[in-house]
């Protein structure tokens, strides 16, 4: 049995007809049009939702992997107008589309290329980083912390 038809057989059909429709309010023009035209997704907002998250978002499709792959290792880069914080949450998106990937990105690594993806203003940071001589704390696996001290750092460096 599956998920699917534990929720069909449910008194709870009626919410799944209800999901269903909020659904359509959401979508127009082509994507509309297509879903639209498959009659089994009909009043079935859950099998709707997960047809449009692998249709928008897919997942385990190589081509996709690959192309984000070689979008964060070569394409990511900290954007002259742009906080930290909206980098950082950039980074993790891209980084979380890649965890389904045959050979994922590991934490140190991932922290590394934030590291050296940073603006110029990050280079004594950068430069530490490879003579070995960075300071305890940048030396954290806690993606949170690092957000922390790339804020900090950031803010001491405007204000001298």
């Amino acid at each position: 049995m599956s998920i699917n038809d534990i929720v069909v057989s449910t008194t709870k059909f009626s919410l799944n007809g209800k999901l269903y429709a909020k659904l359509l309010d959401c979508l127009e023009g082509q994507a509309l049009k297509d879903v639209v035209s498959y009659s089994n997704l009909r009043a079935n907002g859950l099998l709707l939702f997960q047809e449009l998250v692998q249709s928008y978002r897919p997942k385990n499709v190589p081509e996709v992997i690959e192309t984000k792959t070689g979008e964060f290792w070569s394409h990511t880069k900290h954007l002259p107008n742009e906080s930290i914080d909206t980098y950082y949450n950039r980074f993790q998106e891209l980084l979380e589309d890649l965890r389904d990937a045959d050979d994922p990105i590991s934490t140190k690594s991932a922290m590394h290329h934030l590291i050296f993806t940073l603006s110029s203003e990050f280079e004594p940071i950068q430069h530490n980083y490879c003579i070995g001589n960075l300071p305890a704390a940048w030396q954290t696996a806690s993606w949170p912390a690092l957000l922390i001290l790339c804020r900090d750092f950031l803010n001491s460096v405007h204000l001298k």
